[in-house]
């Protein structure tokens, strides 16, 4: 039986998100990262491929010399999106420049984004979203403010942000207000999934991914990708709350130099 067992030492994943097949990714740029393809699982109606390459830059110390990575492309054919994440943030820069500059993606295919007003919207009215028999709430809501010298982002953390006194009492007439001082940079969505069983893969539990308003997805790791199939069913969400929205604009995926998960 097939099986997806990322490296121990992964705990996170960068996806990004673009319109169409995974055919649009070039041959060149698999072959120019010694990238190989390991396995491919379907679920639903969309497809996980783990990928791999091997670097000598070693962001896995206890992994050894030369370390081997993981990278998933999840393809979405009833709602024409491809999905590909990298394992850690030095490489999501660097693939992402190489897919966009070099192999010219971005001419081929918009990036996909969450449509942050859509969403917290949907939450303001219901502060849990039930789909396919799974929750989905918010843990965490960014704001960036403007016309304040003294203060640029608010971080909302908790079980409810969007139920809290100082969100219901201040932010939320703000961010509806015409005169828009306060806008969203990230949110964290949690997905409590009930269960997903495809013969290959089973997973019951709750996985998090905080979403940032360049369309770059960073996806927490359990059980070696045990979780992976909760990306699906969140992305299928969102699509059908009318939460994604296409932009050519590529995503911004931080600084080559950040040596960190």
């Amino acid at each position: 039986m097939k099986e997806i067992k990322l490296s121990e030492f992964q705990k996170v994943c960068h996806f990004i998100v673009f319109e169409g097949r995974k055919e649009a990714i070039p041959k060149g740029f698999y072959t120019d990262w010694g990238i190989h393809e390991k396995m491919t699982v379907s679920y639903h109606e969309a497809t996980i491929t783990q990928l791999q390459f091997s670097n000598t830059l070693n962001f896995f110390p206890k992994a050894g010399t030369e370390t081997t990575y993981d990278i998933i492309v999840i393809e979405f054919p009833t709602i024409n999106i491809t999905a590909i994440g990298f394992p850690v943030k030095y490489f999501a820069a660097k693939m992402t420049n190489d897919l966009v500059g070099l192999y010219r993606l971005q001419e081929k295919r918009n990036f996909i984004t969450v449509n942050f007003p859509e969403l917290i919207q949907r939450m303001e009215e219901r502060s849990d979203i039930l789909h396919n028999d799974n929750q989905y709430s918010l843990g965490g809501v960014f704001l960036l403010l403007t016309g304040d010298m003294f203060l640029s982002t608010v971080r909302l953390i908790g079980k409810k942000p969007l139920e809290s006194d100082i969100y219901t009492s201040y932010f939320k007439n703000e961010l509806n207000s015409q005169v828009k001082k306060i806008g969203t940079e990230k949110v964290i969505l949690k997905g409590a999934i009930t269960s997903i069983d495809n013969a290959t893969l089973q997973y019951r539990g709750t996985s998090s991914m905080h979403i940032d308003k360049f369309g770059n997805y960073k996806f927490y790791i359990q059980k070696q990708g045990q979780n992976l199939l909760s990306v699906i069913e969140i992305f299928n969400m969102l699509k059908d709350k009318n939460c994604l929205i296409s932009r050519s604009q590529k995503p911004i995926i931080l600084k080559e130099d950040d040596n960190s998960e």
